[in-house]
């Protein structure tokens, strides 16, 4: 028996469509018309998805009868709506999915804060050319070797991240939920994982205290870390990057 396959994404390409059609019948939401697609939504066993599409409303879900499996591209799943899926439905993520390229990016973010790229860009685009009337003087150029890196969740991403950070000389300190990774071990020359509430403030880089979200710019401000549910005011001078969403910022 071949199983229904509706994909509601216009991420999936025609060469991935061809792919799976020798495994399933494969249909696009985007080239049903209404009725077609309401006829196919009761006969689907498996979604393919991004965003959580508009037609998947609570009263349709509970006229598919037959869905069995959703498959997520995006690395997240908390678009899903769970309380709204029948307990049979297993759902599965893009977990790993583009560690590397916004790893990449992350530790991009952390050069160009730390080099003040964009403001010494402004400052030469208004044609400010001497060094010395950016910021008065060199030492808001930071250097990274010797540095403590705190990473955050040492998923996929924070791993890319960590190594970067090793390579430019920095000691990097990884908060885990896991505890095989957190185990106490040094994790190899310039890597130490920590664990639970509180880790981090033990290293002496950050104070516990009120939280803003870390996808916020900030130099001496707090950030909120759901991964290792605790709530961490770094110092003065910290640079705080986010590298967990779809647009990091620093």
């Amino acid at each position: 028996m071949r199983h229904n396959l509706l994909i509601t994404s216009d991420l999936v390409g025609s060469s991935e469509v061809r792919r799976l059609r020798r495994f399933a019948n494969v249909y696009r939401s985007s080239e049903l018309d209404k009725k077609t697609l309401a006829d196919r939504l009761r006969q689907t066993d498996a979604l393919l998805i991004s965003s959580w599409p508009e037609i998947l409303t609570d009263g349709t879900l509970r006229s598919m009868k037959r869905l069995r499996f959703i498959q997520g591209i995006l690395v997240g799943v908390d678009h899903i709506p769970f309380q709204a899926l029948a307990r049979k439905v297993v759902v599965s993520s893009n977990a790993g999915a583009y560690s590397l390229e916004v790893g990449e990016h992350a530790f991009g973010l952390l050069l160009s804060a730390a080099k003040r790229v964009v403001d010494t860009h402004n400052s030469v685009a208004r044609g400010k050319t001497d060094f010395k009337e950016f910021r008065g003087t060199s030492d808001d150029i930071l250097v990274l070797r010797g540095k403590t890196l705190g990473v955050i969740g040492y998923g996929g991403i924070g791993a890319v991240v960590a190594e970067l950070g090793r390579s430019f000389g920095m000691n990097v300190i990884a908060l885990s939920r896991s505890r095989r990774s957190a185990s106490g071990s040094r994790g190899g020359g310039g890597l130490r994982f920590v664990r639970g509430r509180g880790a981090l403030c033990c290293e002496g880089w950050c104070r516990p205290g009120e939280h803003i979200e870390g996808r916020h710019s900030q130099s001496g401000g707090t950030l909120r870390a759901p991964q290792a549910e605790s709530q961490l005011q770094v110092r003065d001078r910290c640079m705080v990057v986010q590298g967990g969403e779809g647009d990091p910022r620093h």
